[in-house]
């Protein structure tokens, strides 16, 4: 056997890159879907924050203008409510989206391993690493508040890139009970923060900085799979030569 039919040849080079379009094709979708999920989890927890609880402080807070009670600005008690019965629907739907699109997005990227290697177009070292980062990112979509009895317990403990209304209306009356005099008992304590502000701060780490650490490692991913990509293509089919049969 000589060299030339070791090689593929154009008609298998195709075929493998229309394969390669395919899976580059889903892997955006999901992407883009699992960015979406998160984004709307960190909208919700702004939401909460900002809408003082939603139900819990949306009370109208009137002025006095000219002799007469108008409304001041703030959110009013119907605003809160379209609010949460917005999130109640959409935050469910969001964490759905989410953990179903992080396995399709795996099996996309060991796809591609296997089409780059099959076909010998080179680039696979980069769908391996997409692969592996995805598998990480599989690893924080894990709804751990539900599966260890632990963090059930000591909810401090638990975090995850998806939440509920339900959890998050908790943490904001729960912060809204501690104390904005003095310094936290804990870690940021040390940095001069009161209990209610260290608190707040562990929130947003956990309902707003994790998924922020989960959209970084999907444009990770888009780009490690977008340099295996280029690799792939960079192999002109028409120096491929024919199979000798």
């Amino acid at each position: 056997m000589d060299h030339a039919s070791a090689m593929p040849d154009a008609a298998s080079y195709r075929e493998h890159i229309k394969a390669l379009d395919t899976i580059r094709a889903w892997k955006t979708f999901f992407v883009v879907l699992a960015i979406l999920a998160l984004a709307t989890h960190v909208g919700g927890w702004a939401l909460v924050q900002l809408g003082d609880g939603l139900s819990g402080g949306g009370e109208t807070e009137t002025t006095q203008v000219n002799g007469n009670q108008e409304p001041s600005r703030g959110t009013s008690v119907e605003q809160a409510e379209r609010y949460e019965a917005w999130l109640e629907r959409v935050l469910p739907l969001a964490e759905f989206i989410g953990r179903s699109t992080v396995p399709l997005l795996g099996v996309a990227m060991l796809l591609a391993v296997l089409v780059s290697l099959s076909g010998r177009l080179g680039g696979a070292s980069d769908f391996i690493a997409a692969l592996f980062v995805t598998i990480f990112l599989g690893a924080l979509f894990l709804p751990w508040e539900r599966l260890s009895e632990l963090f059930a317990e000591r909810d401090t403990l638990s975090f995850a890139t998806f939440t509920s209304l339900e959890r998050l209306r908790s943490h904001y009356e729960a912060n809204e009970d501690l104390s904005f005099e003095g310094t936290d008992a804990g870690l940021l304590g040390k940095l001069g923060m009161s209990p209610h502000r260290a608190a707040v701060t562990e929130d947003a780490f956990r309902f707003a900085g994790l998924p922020f650490l989960a959209i970084l490692l999907l444009f990770y991913i888009g780009s490690r799979f977008k340099r295996g990509y280029r690799m792939a293509r960079s192999r002109n089919a028409g120096e491929i030569p024919m199979k000798v049969v």
